[in-house]
Parts: structure tokens; C-alpha cells; sequence
């Protein structure tokens, strides 16, 4: 990780967009991170980095629980960019085209000297004006195929203070969790599954399960939330069968016995968030949803 020349109009705007993440984070209540709720405006999560560190602000919650991994990559990432900010080096225009770049991180300083890191995850970017494509780098503009760099008008997490802030739990997860021991932990999820609820599941149906999480990050994290969950003694054939009456029959093939569930493989996704409550009919108009997120009320 190193520093990278910007022009002035850009570091500008790089302020404001700092200020304006500071101003929300000013107002805001934190939660405890949950990995589908969502997010208002008022809130983000928290992580305490240092472990002795005790916030006497009542609104803060208890710290995040994070892995040993996760924990690691987080104190290599406050490395990389304390070694960034200590570098004279700069990335040339070269460099940044070159190197698939994770992320970005955004450094600024308090008046009382105390580092604040701004952090986004990049994911590529276009940006076309009359069928041209520019990027600027230092105080220039270059026409590229492709451009290399995007500014994001919010940022993922903030580093302040010891203290870890989460505004998009998706990117949090991309960047510290460690997919091959998710995917690795994938059969003991499912086996945790199946042992809480109150109902079979066919042989076939648990194969296309552990296939589909096999492969699919999202869907390894998906199958470990429901894992976790507390009403999973719950679920049993009556219960599933209820759940299911959300849905058209015609659209899925599903089949519930007596204390048995059978699916095919295109069906492991609707069988999971039917499991994890994400189903519902619209009380208006009784269309079918599925919601990709929730806040519990």
C-alpha cells in the first residue's frame, strides 16, 4: 500500500466527503452488527480495536465479536497505511493502471493531530462523457479504455481512535473475513441446521445445499447466519408448509411430507430464505417479496 498524487479539486472534494461522514457519524446510534439488518441513516456499527478500550458513551454497544483472522486483518490493514502515511513514495499513473487495487483509504488529521482513515472497497468503475472516457491523475487528464480509479461519494468504514466504524457490512466482511475457512465450515453450518430443526431433510436436497454454499461466498454467509438463528426448533413440517403458502406452489418444487422436506437444486434458494423469514406477501396487494435485508421492530 502506498500514497498516490491527486489534484487539488480532488482533495477538496475528498474533504467534504470526509466531513460529511463525520457529521453523520456525530449523530449516530450503534448497534450491534447483524449481518442482514439494515442500516438507517442514524446508525452504524462498531469495533473496538483495542480491547481495554471502554467507551462511557451509553449508545455505543458492546464491541463487535470478530474471528482471530478477522482480527489480523484488520491490524494489517492499520499497518498498511500507517506505513503508507510514513512512505515518501508515490504510486505512479503506471502503478495504479498495473495493480488490482482492493481498496482505498482516505487519511486526514484532527487538529489535535489524531489520525482519522477513511476506508472504501474499489470495485472498478466507468465514467463516459460523449463517448470519451478521462481519468484524472495528479493535475492532468488522460484518455484511457478503461478507467483505474473511482472516487465514492461514501465511504465502508472509518478508523478512528482505536475504534473500527461499519457503515457496509457486505464490503466489511469482503475485506476481513476469510472466505476459505467459511467455505471450509460450510458442512458444519448445514449439520448445525439440520440438527435444531424439527424436520428431515432428503439426502439429495442437503447435497445441493452444501453444493450451492460451496459456491458462493454470499451463500456460505447466508447458510452460517441461519446457523446462528434462534428459532430454527421451530421449523417443522406444519410451520415450513405455512411459511411456503407465501409462495405459488406452481413456482417451486418443494415437496414437504409428514416430518420430511425434499427440493431440487434451483429450490435451495428459496428454501433458505423461507427458513431465514425473508418471505412475505404484501398485505396490499398480495404479491410475493423477498426482502434482502431486515430491521426487527
Amino acid at each position: 500500500m502506498d500514497q498516490i498524487k491527486i489534484s487539488a479539486d480532488v482533495r477538496s472534494e475528498i474533504h467534504q466527503l470526509a466531513g460529511v461522514a463525520l457529521d453523520r457519524l456525530a449523530g449516530s446510534s450503534f448497534p450491534l452488527l447483524n449481518e442482514t439488518q439494515i442500516l438507517e441513516d442514524d446508525e452504524c456499527f462498531v469495533k473496538a480495536l483495542d480491547p481495554e478500550w471502554n467507551e462511557p458513551n451509553t449508545n455505543i454497544a458492546e464491541p463487535l465479536e470478530l474471528t482471530r483472522k478477522e482480527d489480523e486483518s484488520v491490524a494489517s490493514l492499520l499497518y498498511a497505511v500507517s506505513d503508507a502515511i510514513r512512505s515518501t513514495g508515490r504510486l505512479s499513473l503506471e502503478d495504479v493502471k498495473n495493480k488490482n487495487h482492493t481498496f482505498y483509504a482516505v487519511v486526514a488529521e484532527t487538529k489535535s493531530d489524531d489520525k482519522v482513515v477513511f476506508i472504501k472497497r474499489q470495485r472498478g468503475f466507468k465514467v463516459a462523457t460523449k463517448g470519451r472516457i478521462f481519468t484524472r491523475y495528479a493535475d492532468g487528464l488522460q484518455k484511457l479504455e478503461e478507467p483505474i480509479f473511482g472516487l465514492a461519494y461514501d465511504f465502508d468504514l472509518m478508523i478512528y481512535q482505536n475504534i473500527l466504524y461499519v457503515w457496509n457490512v457486505d464490503n466489511y466482511f469482503a475485506l476481513f473475513s476469510d472466505v476459505e475457512e467459511l467455505q471450509k465450515a460450510v458442512p458444519a453450518f448445514i449439520g448445525e441446521i439440520i440438527g435444531r430443526i424439527t424436520i428431515s431433510v432428503a439426502p439429495s436436497a442437503l447435497a445441493y445445499l452444501a453444493l450451492s454454499a460451496a459456491g458462493s461466498t454470499r451463500r456460505a454467509q447466508q447458510v452460517r447466519r441461519i446457523s446462528k438463528s434462534e428459532w430454527l426448533h421451530l421449523i417443522t413440517a406444519k410451520s415450513l408448509g405455512e411459511a411456503l403458502k407465501e409462495v405459488d406452489a406452481s413456482a417451486h418444487g418443494i415437496a414437504i411430507g409428514d416430518n420430511n422436506v425434499c427440493f431440487d437444486e434451483k429450490d435451495v434458494e428459496l428454501f433458505l430464505n423461507t427458513v431465514e423469514q425473508r418471505i412475505y406477501r404484501g398485505k396490499f396487494d398480495g404479491m410475493t417479496r423477498q426482502s434482502q435485508a431486515h430491521k426487527t421492530i
